[in-house]
C-alpha cells in the first residue's frame, strides 16, 4: 500500500513538503517553506523524519526547499534527487532566506546550512528513468523555472505523479512543460486551479499602462528577482 502525508500545500499554496511511506521505505517529495500569511506554520514541529532515506526536489524556489535546513537540523540526512540546475540555485535561494531570516526566532543556524549543503546529492535528468530500490521514476520538464521538473513514479504496478509547479507555454529561455503519462494518482498544483491565466498580450498592455500613465507624474520602479543557473 502507498500512503501520502500532506506537511504543506494542502488547504494552502505554500509550504510543499510530502511524504510517500511505500512497504520498503519512504521518501520525501519538496521541503518547502510557508510564506505570507501562513509563516507562522513553519514554526510547528514535525515528526521524526531522520529515516527517511530520499528527499526529491521538483525545483529551487523558496516554497518548495526552504524547509530542507530545518529537515536537516532534525537529523534528516538522506540522498537529495534533483536536476543540476536546481541544486546549484537552492544554495543562493537558502543562503538569501537565512539572512532574512528573524533573529529572534530563528527555523536553523548557519551550522545547520552548512550541513544542507553537505547533503548526498544526485542528479537526475529531464527524460531518463530511474529505479532506487524497486521504486522507478521518470524525470520531466516543468516548464516553470530552469531545472524544475515533475516526477512520474511506479511502484509495483502503480503509477503516480507530482507535479510541482508547472509552467507556462511560449515563454522565453524556459521550454514548454512536457505532457504527462497516465497515472492512477495525480498530486497537483493548483494555485490558478479556479481561473485562467488572462492572455498574455493582455499582460503586457497592462504594465504598458501602468509605466506612460506614471510616467508624466513620477518614476517608475519595478521590482525584481531573477533565477540563473550559476556554473
Amino acid at each position: 500500500m502507498i500512503k501520502i502525508k500532506f506537511y504543506g500545500a494542502a488547504g494552502t499554496v505554500t509550504g510543499s513538503m510530502h511524504l510517500v511511506r511505500l512497504p520498503d521505505f519512504s521518501f520525501l517529495v519538496d521541503a518547502g517553506y510557508f510564506q505570507g500569511r501562513f509563516s507562522e506554520l513553519n514554526n510547528e514541529p514535525l515528526e521524526d523524519l531522520r529515516d527517511v532515506p530520499y528527499l526529491f526536489l521538483t525545483h529551487a524556489h523558496l516554497d518548495h526547499v526552504g524547509r530542507l535546513p530545518v529537515l536537516v537540523r532534525n537529523g534528516f540526512r538522506g540522498t537529495v534527487i534533483t536536476h543540476r540546475a536546481t541544486w546549484h540555485i537552492a544554495r543562493y535561494i537558502l543562503e538569501d532566506a537565512f539572512n532574512l531570516m528573524d533573529e529572534e526566532e530563528p527555523l536553523y543556524d548557519f551550522r545547520d546550512l552548512q550541513r544542507t549543503f553537505a547533503l548526498p546529492v544526485k542528479f537526475v535528468e529531464y527524460g531518463k528513468e530511474y529505479d532506487i530500490n524497486g521504486l522507478k521514476f521518470r524525470v520531466r520538464d516543468a516548464g516553470h523555472v530552469l531545472g524544475s521538473a515533475f516526477y512520474e513514479y511506479e511502484y509495483r504496478g502503480k503509477r503516480f505523479t507530482f507535479s510541482g509547479d508547472l509552467g507556462n507555454r511560449n515563454k522565453p529561455i524556459v521550454r514548454d512543460p512536457e505532457m504527462p503519462n497516465r497515472a492512477d494518482v495525480v498530486v497537483v498544483e493548483s494555485t490558478y486551479g479556479n481561473r485562467d491565466h488572462r492572455p498574455f498580450q493582455e499582460s503586457v498592455e497592462e504594465l504598458k499602462e501602468a509605466v506612460f500613465s506614471t510616467l508624466n507624474r513620477g518614476k517608475v520602479l519595478i521590482p525584481s528577482f531573477a533565477l540563473e543557473d550559476v556554473k
